[in-house]
């Protein structure tokens, strides 16, 4: 696991250092963790960066801060995890806007933070990477977990609906909704109605009896799955936060 740690504080390059490394030690993960002394030596870098799996980024520096690194990061880098750890809150809302999965303080828990940022970023590195493989009705396909937006039933199959498709392909699984959905359980997907199944990493937010997913488009929730629907999308959002 390759983690870049942006602070101009040596004392706070070396600890982070030291607490990813003992930890992912500890999981039998092997690290490499990347020290930048300030936010204008990580921007030199950025274009080489490709293979880090998470930036942790101080805010305030006497050059570029961590808010500004952060979104010239997401210029190079869309999807990569950014966490930001700093000595004071108040910058944390404008964190929040390049999409950063954590804001972590720089006090006597800063080691517990560090260590459930890594579990998080070790959770979500093994969701993208979980593949499942299906009959389809036009033959064997093995299918991304994260590629999958949400299930549809027709008739006595399951059409799968992917963010990234195969040949333009219809995926279609003999099956009936709740069958399919149950196999991909660690998928997190949840049914939503007679007719469908979401994927949670897709929604962007819940609507009373809709679902907004990050893509725009609404999917209809019944007024008999409304209110599991909403249990199971906080839970997830809590255990991701």
């Amino acid at each position: 696991m390759v983690v870049a740690v942006c602070d101009d504080k040596q004392i706070y390059l070396d600890r982070v250092k030291s607490i990813i490394d003992s930890y992912l030690q500890d999981k039998g993960i092997e690290s490499t963790v990347l020290c930048f002394a300030s936010g204008d030596m990580l921007l030199d870098n950025l274009p080489v960066l490709g293979n880090v799996d998470l930036f942790i980024l101080d805010v305030e520096m006497p050059d570029s801060d961590g808010l500004f690194i952060a979104s010239k990061i997401r210029e190079y880098h869309e999807t990569v995890p950014i966490a930001y750890l700093s000595a004071f809150m108040k910058y944390a809302p404008s964190g929040y806007r390049v999409r950063a999965i954590r804001y972590m303080l720089k006090n006597e828990d800063m080691d517990i933070q560090i260590q459930e940022c890594l579990d998080c970023v070790i959770d979500e590195k093994a969701y993208n990477e979980s593949e499942f493989t299906f009959d389809f009705t036009v033959g064997q396909r093995t299918i991304k977990a994260i590629d999958i937006l949400y299930l549809e039933s027709v008739g006595n199959y399951t059409l799968f609906r992917l963010k990234n498709k195969i040949n333009n392909e219809e995926l279609k699984v003999r099956g009936s909704l709740s069958k399919i959905t149950g196999i991909l359980s660690s998928v997190d997907l949840i049914q939503i109605s007679a007719k469908q199944s979401v994927n949670l990493y897709h929604v962007d937010s819940i609507f009373r009896y809709y679902a907004k997913m990050k893509d725009g488009k609404e999917l209809s929730i019944s007024q008999k799955k409304y209110n599991n629907v909403i249990k199971s999308f906080n839970l997830y959002r809590g255990r991701h936060l």
